[in-house]
Protein backbone atom coordinates (compact mmCIF):
# COMPACT_ATOMS: atom_id res chain seq x y z
CA UNK A 1 0.00 0.00 0.00
CA UNK A 2 1.33 3.39 -0.94
CA UNK A 3 2.12 6.01 1.65
CA UNK A 4 0.05 8.59 -0.21
CA UNK A 5 -3.02 6.34 0.00
CA UNK A 6 -2.52 5.95 3.73
CA UNK A 7 -2.15 9.71 4.17
CA UNK A 8 -4.89 10.90 1.82
CA UNK A 9 -7.53 8.24 2.36
CA UNK A 10 -7.20 6.17 5.51
CA UNK A 11 -5.98 8.91 7.88
CA UNK A 12 -9.00 11.24 7.33
CA UNK A 13 -11.49 8.35 7.45
CA UNK A 14 -10.06 6.96 10.69
CA UNK A 15 -9.91 10.48 12.20
CA UNK A 16 -13.58 11.15 11.47
CA UNK A 17 -14.64 7.72 12.76
CA UNK A 18 -12.68 8.32 15.99
CA UNK A 19 -14.21 11.79 16.27
CA UNK A 20 -17.70 10.33 15.83
CA UNK A 21 -17.05 7.74 18.52
CA UNK A 22 -15.82 10.49 20.86
CA UNK A 23 -18.98 12.51 20.15
CA UNK A 24 -21.07 9.43 20.92
CA UNK A 25 -19.24 8.72 24.19
CA UNK A 26 -19.44 12.36 25.30
CA UNK A 27 -23.17 12.68 24.68
CA UNK A 28 -25.85 11.62 27.11
CA UNK A 29 -28.22 10.38 24.41
CA UNK A 30 -27.80 8.85 20.96
CA UNK A 31 -26.31 11.53 18.76
CA UNK A 32 -27.44 11.12 15.16
CA UNK A 33 -24.57 13.27 13.87
CA UNK A 34 -22.04 10.78 15.16
CA UNK A 35 -23.99 7.84 13.75
CA UNK A 36 -24.11 9.52 10.34
CA UNK A 37 -20.36 10.25 10.51
CA UNK A 38 -19.60 6.61 11.35
CA UNK A 39 -21.84 5.43 8.51
CA UNK A 40 -20.38 7.79 5.89
CA UNK A 41 -16.72 7.38 6.77
CA UNK A 42 -17.01 3.67 7.55
CA UNK A 43 -18.36 3.18 4.04
CA UNK A 44 -15.78 5.51 2.56
CA UNK A 45 -13.02 3.60 4.36
CA UNK A 46 -13.72 0.47 2.31
CA UNK A 47 -14.81 2.00 -1.01
CA UNK A 48 -12.25 4.41 -2.43
CA UNK A 49 -14.41 6.17 -5.00
CA UNK A 50 -12.88 9.47 -6.14
CA UNK A 51 -16.24 11.19 -6.60
CA UNK A 52 -17.51 10.10 -3.19
CA UNK A 53 -14.28 11.19 -1.49
CA UNK A 54 -14.38 14.63 -3.12
CA UNK A 55 -18.08 15.13 -2.40
CA UNK A 56 -17.73 14.16 1.26
CA UNK A 57 -14.55 16.24 1.57
CA UNK A 58 -16.33 19.29 0.15
CA UNK A 59 -19.30 18.87 2.49
CA UNK A 60 -17.03 18.48 5.52
CA UNK A 61 -14.97 21.50 4.40
CA UNK A 62 -18.14 23.59 4.28
CA UNK A 63 -19.18 22.22 7.68
CA UNK A 64 -15.79 23.13 9.19
CA UNK A 65 -16.16 26.72 8.01
CA UNK A 66 -19.72 26.82 9.38
CA UNK A 67 -18.63 25.39 12.75
CA UNK A 68 -15.84 27.96 13.02
CA UNK A 69 -18.47 30.70 12.75
CA UNK A 70 -20.64 28.87 15.30
CA UNK A 71 -17.64 28.60 17.65
CA UNK A 72 -17.04 32.35 17.41
CA UNK A 73 -20.70 33.00 18.23
CA UNK A 74 -20.59 30.57 21.17
CA UNK A 75 -17.40 32.18 22.50
CA UNK A 76 -19.10 35.56 22.29
CA UNK A 77 -22.03 34.20 24.33
CA UNK A 78 -19.66 32.79 26.97
CA UNK A 79 -17.83 36.12 27.27
CA UNK A 80 -21.09 38.04 27.54
CA UNK A 81 -22.11 35.70 30.39
CA UNK A 82 -18.98 36.81 32.24
CA UNK A 83 -16.94 33.60 31.90
CA UNK A 84 -13.59 32.81 30.30
CA UNK A 85 -13.79 31.33 26.79
CA UNK A 86 -10.11 30.48 26.30
CA UNK A 87 -10.48 26.72 26.72
CA UNK A 88 -13.54 26.63 24.49
CA UNK A 89 -11.78 28.50 21.70
CA UNK A 90 -8.55 26.48 21.96
CA UNK A 91 -10.15 23.03 22.00
CA UNK A 92 -12.86 23.89 19.49
CA UNK A 93 -10.38 25.65 17.23
CA UNK A 94 -8.08 22.63 17.33
CA UNK A 95 -10.81 20.19 16.29
CA UNK A 96 -12.14 22.52 13.60
CA UNK A 97 -8.64 23.08 12.18
CA UNK A 98 -7.87 19.36 12.05
CA UNK A 99 -11.27 18.72 10.46
CA UNK A 100 -10.53 21.39 7.85
CA UNK A 101 -7.15 19.80 7.03
CA UNK A 102 -8.58 16.28 6.87
CA UNK A 103 -11.31 17.43 4.49
CA UNK A 104 -8.64 18.91 2.21
CA UNK A 105 -6.87 15.53 2.25
CA UNK A 106 -10.13 13.93 1.12
CA UNK A 107 -10.55 16.39 -1.74
CA UNK A 108 -7.07 15.70 -3.16
CA UNK A 109 -7.25 12.81 -5.68
CA UNK A 110 -5.47 9.58 -4.74
CA UNK A 111 -3.74 9.18 -8.09
CA UNK A 112 -2.18 12.49 -8.99
CA UNK A 113 -0.75 12.63 -12.51
CA UNK A 114 3.01 12.30 -12.75
CA UNK A 115 4.87 15.32 -14.02
CA UNK A 116 6.76 14.75 -17.22
CA UNK A 117 10.35 16.02 -17.14
CA UNK A 118 10.83 19.27 -19.02
CA UNK A 119 13.15 17.80 -21.65
CA UNK A 120 10.64 15.04 -22.58
CA UNK A 121 7.69 17.34 -23.25
CA UNK A 122 6.52 17.67 -26.81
Amino acid sequence: MKKSTLLRHYLPCIYFIALAIAIQIGGAAINFLSLILVLIFGTLLFFKSEVARMAVGGIVLFAAIYFSLALADEANDVVSAGKDSTTLVLVGGFFITVTFLMSILLIIPLNLPKRVPLYNRR
